[in-house]
């Protein structure tokens, strides 16, 4: 009977242990199930997270670039604010190596951004139309930003009168 009851003991702890195996893999395995899913939720969140950060990587790239790429047109394009009263000289030099004298010249100037300044440059000039379109050639091909911003021409007999509107942009 001892036996019997030993027996029935191992089996009775074997059924118990049994049955404490599969409640606790049942329990892990929701619980491990759960964390799966949670886990996959934080990756597909991190996978997210990590293309906005790339994305706004990408921008602050772009935007250095763009910084870069205004510092290059500065240099390239613009008179440099010290250089003016030289620019002014060449415009004179550009003037009488075509014979012409201008009347009524004015300029005014309007800060863009800082280090950047836009300055309007107002004249007219009077002479023969192939001294006029010479003007005008070496103002276009200048090798700085010169815009002709605006151009009224008019002609009496052999003469042309133009009343001309440059823009050029000087660097701080």
């Amino acid at each position: 009977m001892k036996r019997i009851r030993v027996l029935l003991l191992v089996l009775l702890g074997v059924g118990a242990a049994s049955l404490l195996f599969l409640l606790g893999t049942s329990l892990f395995m929701s619980w491990h199930g759960a964390s799966a899913a949670d886990l996959e939720r934080q990756k597909h969140q991190l996978r997210g997270e990590k293309a906005r950060l790339q994305q706004e990587n990408e921008l602050a790239q772009q935007w250095r670039r763009v910084g870069q790429a205004f510092a290059d047109f500065k240099t390239q394009y613009t008179i440099p604010a010290a250089d003016f009263s030289a620019f002014r000289n060449e415009l004179e030099t550009i003037f009488n190596a075509n014979g012409l004298r201008p009347t009524q010249f004015g300029y005014s100037t309007h800060r863009l951004t800082a280090g950047l300044v836009r300055m309007a440059i107002h004249f007219n000039v009077k002479g023969e139309y192939a001294q006029v379109k010479r003007l005008l050639y070496r103002l276009e091909t200048h090798p700085r930003l010169v815009i002709i911003s605006k151009l009224t021409l008019s002609a009496a007999g052999e003469m042309t009168s133009a009343s001309t509107a440059l823009e050029v942009y000087l660097a701080e």
